[in-house]
This record gives C-alpha cells, sequence and structure tokens, in this order.
C-alpha cells in the first residue's frame, strides 16, 4: 500500500475520534516514505490530543528537519506549547509560522486563542479579526463572541454569535452561548427560548440544562441536579425532547413537595413548641416544690430558735426572780430580827 493511503487512512480514523487506529496509520505511511512531512504534522496532532506532549514536539521536529519552511509545524508545534501554557514559547512559535506565512488564518486564530488566556482581550480580538480577515472560519465567530461577552460588550458577541449560527444553525453550543449572553443582559425570556432550544438539539447538554434550572429560580428547592438531568435526559427520549413539558412537571412537583415539607416543618415545630412548653412547667414545678420545702425548713428552723430562746429567756428569768425574791426575803428577815432586838 501507497503511504499516501496509510496517510490518507489515518485522516479518516482521527476526525472519527480513533486516535491510537491512526496513530498506527500514520506511522506506517512515515514507514515507506520517511521524508513524509504531512504525515509527521498530522501524527504530532494525534499525540497532542493524546497528550504525549514530547512526542508531539519529536514529531514537528522531524518534520521541520526535511522540510524548515514548513510552516504547518509551526503551526502544531505551537498548539502544544499552549497546551503545555508556556504562552511566549507558543506566541514566538506562531510569528515563525507567520513569517513564512503571512496569511495562514488559523495562525491568527491561536495567537488570538493565548491572548485570550492571558486576559489581554484586546489582542485577542485583533488576532481573532484578522483571522476571520483571511478566511471566515466558524469556530472563531465563536470565540471572538466570548472576548467581547468577557469584556461586556454584549452587543458585539450576539452579532458573532449569530454568524456562527447563520454557518452552523444546528450547533447546540451557539445557542448555549447566546442564552448566557441575554441572561446576564437580564433578558430571561430570550435566555430561556435558547437554553430550551440548545436542549432540543442537544438533549445531553448538562451545562445548559442546570443552567436553564437554576434561571427558572427553582434553586430554592432542594434537589439533585445530577439526578434531575439523568431524569430529564429519559424523559427527552420518550417525549420528543419536549423541554417545556419536562419543566413544567418538575416545577409542579417541586411545589408539591414544597408543601408537603412546609406541612412538616410545622408540625414539627409545634413539637418543639410542646416540648419545650413541658420542659418550662415541669420544671417551673420542681422549683416551686424545691422552693416550698426549702421554705417550710427555713421556717421550722426560725421557730425552733425562736422557742429555744424564749425558754432560755423563761429559764433565766425565773432564775434571776427567785434571787430577787430569795434577796428581799433576807433583808426583811434581817430588819425583822434587828427591830426584835432593839425592843427587847
Amino acid at each position: 500500500m501507497l503511504a499516501e493511503n496509510y496517510f490518507n487512512t489515518g485522516n479518516q480514523l482521527q476526525d472519527s475520534g480513533q486516535f491510537y487506529t491512526a496513530m498506527v496509520a500514520y506511522q506506517k505511511a512515515l514507514s515507506i516514505k520517511p521524508d513524509y512531512v504531512e504525515a509527521y504534522k498530522k501524527l504530532a496532532e494525534v499525540y497532542l490530543i493524546l497528550g504525549n506532549f514530547d512526542a508531539a514536539i519529536a514529531s514537528c521536529a522531524e518534520a521541520l528537519k526535511f522540510e524548515p519552511n514548513f510552516a504547518p509545524a509551526y503551526l502544531t508545534l505551537g498548539n502544544v506549547f499552549q497546551s503545555q501554557n508556556q504562552f511566549e514559547r507558543a506566541i514566538n512559535t506562531y510569528f515563525k509560522a507567520l513569517k513564512l506565512q503571512p496569511d495562514f488564518a488559523e495562525v491568527y486564530a491561536n495567537l488570538g486563542s493565548v491572548y485570550y488566556k492571558l486576559g489581554q482581550f484586546d489582542l485577542a480580538i485583533l488576532y481573532y479579526q484578522r483571522a476571520l480577515g483571511i478566511n471566515n472560519l466558524v469556530s472563531v465567530q465563536l470565540m471572538l463572541g466570548n472576548v467581547f461577552t468577557e469584556k461586556g460588550d454584549f452587543g458585539q458577541a450576539v452579532d458573532c454569535y449569530r454568524n456562527f449560527q447563520e454557518l452552523e444553525p444546528d450547533n447546540a453550543k451557539v445557542y448555549f452561548k447566546l442564552a448566557r449572553v441575554f441572561a446576564l443582559q437580564e433578558n430571561f425570556k430570550l435566555a430561556v427560548d435558547y437554553y430550551q432550544k440548545c436542549l432540543s438539539i442537544e438533549s445531553d447538554f448538562q451545562e445548559a440544562f442546570a443552567e436553564l434550572y437554576r434561571l427558572l429560580r427553582l434553586e430554592a428547592y432542594d434537589y439533585d441536579l445530577d439526578s434531575l438531568f439523568v431524569e430529564w435526559q429519559n424523559f427527552a427520549e420518550e417525549n420528543n425532547q419536549n423541554i417545556d413539558e419536562f419543566i413544567g412537571l418538575v416545577v409542579q412537583q417541586q411545589l408539591t413537595t414544597s408543601g408537603e415539607r412546609e406541612n412538616l416543618l410545622r408540625k414539627s415545630e409545634q413539637e418543639i413548641v410542646n416540648s419545650e412548653t413541658q420542659q418550662k412547667l415541669t420544671s417551673f414545678r420542681e422549683r416551686e416544690n424545691f422552693l416550698g420545702e426549702s421554705y417550710r425548713k427555713t421556717v421550722n428552723s426560725e421557730n425552733q430558735q425562736q422557742l429555744t430562746s424564749f425558754r432560755e429567756r423563761e429559764n433565766f428569768l425565773g432564775e434571776s426572780e427567785q434571787e430577787i425574791i430569795n434577796s428581799e426575803n433576807q433583808q426583811q428577815l434581817t430588819s425583822f430580827r434587828e427591830r426584835e432586838n432593839f425592843l427587847g
């Protein structure tokens, strides 16, 4: 088989997501034609997708060894550096590609992506627009719309997304992007419409489902979004992706659940109140009994002390009175005897 045949087979496999098999096909092509620079470049792309950065860099280097002015190899090499967040190396490599091929739209687009990641939005817009000036790449319209959204220029963002929509009307992602922009502008009706359109095209778009759910202000209800998303997918299969009907059912179910929960809370609250009242009553009675007993003990103790004191005082007075009587009798007796002696 010719090297070109393996190369074309590798491209088809890569496009269908069969990356390991594509890698083998490119390697077969290179075993037949070792200076096949396009095969090295495509092999580097597969390595990049698989996260084997060192092998991707080595493949680009092999391509440039055979053809030093091969601009697509610099594009892929720049992509490798960008994936590693080596942004300065990526920028320098992209400019090498542009020096060799000044009208390379994909390179301008990737430069825009680097500056977007760096937060330099004006430069990102500049390079995205240069890319579009060379080739109206649909993906660049989407990326440019993202930059305008980040800058808060929602009108420009909507224009970019609608340009994308015209080129790919069945792409769910663009409706998702439009929905987000309108939600940021608080145009909730259009936002809901676009989220629903997105889900009608791609029912397993979980991020769109979650944002629509929150936008409908159902976040007040305690519901597991992951579980709800699974329910939606099952519902969509059976009901031709009717998101309106599903959301209506969820709202009704949540309202019913909310009512049941409110009744339960009221019942629990009443039980707590009754329990607290009973506790207070019990505590009051215990305290009353304790105080009553303490009072009686105090009274009894005070009475006993008073009685003892009275008796002691009575005894003391009795003894004093007897002593006074005895003293008076003695005085009278002495006086009598003295008078008797005087008369005699």
